[in-house]
């Protein structure tokens, strides 16, 4: 069970490509988290997370509040009819509207308290290397605030992946080696993988994954890594096709949210920017935050 502050509770909204997620704003104690309370469902590269700490400290940057995915069920409380609009600005040249809710009611604050102390686990979909850095021993600064989102609201899709060989990639001898690792060429209703070898897209499925999001990940990168003149692989938020024969794209289907929850508890990792939840908190409610309580 994870720990809340006894501070004040928000809802924060953030609205995307005509989806609206919503979720509650609470500050967490990270000092003692129990053992599997969060689950990690990335890899975290220490080097990264204390740099990451240190310029916390010395340049006082503000970070946005790290996503957290759980077992969440908003629509019990009416919390519309209870809760007073505080802000609202937009993000990312006004694709992403968000919007700030102050909780004041007794009963809709005991209820979100209760919701919170009832689930056990908790998924980091955004944040890992902010909650590594906080939840070290010694950390400066063992709180930090969360956004807690319902389990089935969570907005996943996935990262484009590039790989490069330093010879031109042959398109018979690319679905040949793809075999090898159980990705045969489908139809595009079927497919787990859309790959473009130049501005030609193909539809591949993995033969032995009836919906592992995990295996369908991970089995992609294994594939492109092992192709012969392979040369470096990296992952990018859209896609960008090549026109360069020596570049392959590639995208999976949508990760299941219950596919990396069930990855998690068995510790295993998703490859590294392969799952991209889409609705993230911004570092501008914090300073909202501060405004309100500058204010209270």
């Amino acid at each position: 069970m994870i720990t809340i502050t006894d501070g004040p509770l928000h809802l924060y909204q953030v609205e995307q490509g005509g989806i609206l997620v919503t979720g509650i704003l609470a500050e967490l104690d990270v000092s003692a988290l129990p053992e599997q309370a969060i689950l990690p469902h990335e890899s975290v590269s220490v080097t990264h997370a204390m740099a990451l700490k240190k310029r916390v400290q010395l340049e006082k940057l503000l970070l946005p509040p790290c996503l957290l995915v759980g077992k969440l069920n908003l629509d019990k409380v009416r919390w519309q009819a209870e809760c007073v609009e505080t802000a609202q600005w937009h993000s990312d040249c006004g694709e992403c509207t968000h919007r700030l809710y102050v909780v004041e009611n007794r009963h809709v604050l005991q209820e979100f308290r209760q919701q919170i102390s009832m689930h056990q686990q908790w998924l980091i979909a955004d944040g890992h290397h902010r909650m590594f850095a906080a939840s070290q021993r010694h950390a400066p600064q063992s709180r930090m605030m969360a956004w807690l989102v319902p389990q089935q609201d969570a907005v996943i899709t996935s990262f484009a992946v590039q790989a490069s060989y330093t010879q031109a990639v042959d398109v018979t001898k690319f679905k040949q080696h793809l075999s090898d690792f159980d990705i045969c060429e489908s139809s595009e209703t079927e497919g787990d993988y859309t790959i473009w070898l130049g501005k030609a897209a193909l539809c591949f499925a993995l033969q032995r994954a009836t919906s592992d999001s995990y295996l369908i990940q991970t089995q992609l990168r294994r594939a492109l890594q092992a192709m012969p003149a392979f040369e470096e692989l990296w992952s990018k938020n859209k896609v960008e096709l090549s026109d360069d024969a020596h570049i392959v794209t590639a995208i999976c289907r949508a990760p299941i949210i219950e596919d990396i929850f069930a990855a998690a508890k068995a510790g295993k990792y998703f490859p590294e920017k392969s799952t991209l939840f889409t609705h993230k908190a911004d570092s501008q409610v914090l300073y909202h935050l501060n405004q309100q309580a500058a204010c209270a």
